[in-house]
């Protein structure tokens, strides 16, 4: 079922139920301190510098449960640290290119990461990316069976959150940032769908792709993310300041 196409407000919901979008979407499925550094520790036990500044993780509030910032990591190991300290270190399904300026390059037809946290209510969610050159169609940011962030669903975004809660709103994204919580979906720190969320399947979270059925990549994105986080709790009262500290990346 998709739920609605049209602009959202809080207090608006769309409730238009059409049924071929959400078929083809579970197919799909199946400020910087100068001079100062923090230690992150590598997956080799190797320590990746960091400025303290970039701690942009901490502006969603709550408890972040994995982040990672590829773009200005030392090299494409470093990328996969957890830098929220909870020791979820991601890791290739099929490892993606890097480059320190634009951070993980995925090709959208075999690359995408493995968080190996996994989703469930009330998580939240948050990815930076640019150079978004997948097709129209199912692609998607992150997620699993029933979490999606697809910037380009035929000319709009399409977002969903749990099982049957799944909506878009035009115009797609080629780049910037998406913030999902268990109210909606936001654009650069906007709100552009709201939902009531519904619990996911609970598969592991990938980056570059959907996880489903389990240990199989669907819906994958040719894009390139600079950073995202995932939190164990409903940010909404933060989404604003984590967009812009994302964007500053």
């Amino acid at each position: 079922m998709r739920m609605g196409s049209a602009a959202v407000t809080v207090a608006t919901l769309p409730t238009t139920i059409l049924a071929p979008d959400l078929k083809r979407h579970v197919w799909a499925s199946i400020g910087l301190v100068l001079g100062s550094k923090r230690q992150t520790q590598g997956p080799l036990g190797r320590a990746v510098q960091r400025e303290a500044g970039a701690d942009w993780w901490l502006a969603g509030g709550g408890t972040c449960i994995a982040a990672y910032q590829p773009k200005g990591s030392a090299n494409l190991a470093a990328s996969y640290v957890d830098l929220s300290g909870s020791g979820n270190n991601c890791g290739p399904g099929v490892a993606p290119a890097w480059g320190a300026a634009t951070g993980w390059q995925f090709n959208g037809t075999t690359q995408h990461l493995d968080t190996g946290v996994v989703c469930a209510l009330p998580q939240s969610y948050a990815v930076q990316f640019s150079n978004m050159g997948s097709p129209a169609g199912a692609h998607s940011l992150f997620g699993e069976g029933f979490i999606s962030a697809y910037p380009n669903w035929w000319g709009k975004i399409a977002l969903a959150y749990g099982v049957g809660v799944f909506m878009d709103n035009p115009p797609a994204m080629v780049a910037g940032n998406i913030i999902m919580t268990p109210q909606g979906g936001y654009r650069n720190g906007a709100l552009d769908i709201a939902w009531i969320a519904m619990a996911p399947i609970g598969w592991a979270c990938y980056i570059a792709a959907n996880h489903g059925p389990p240990g199989i990549a669907g819906a994958l994105a040719q894009v390139h993310i600079q950073a995202f986080a995932m939190y164990n709790s409903d940010i909404t009262a933060h989404v604003a300041a984590l967009a812009a500290a994302m964007a500053a990346l």
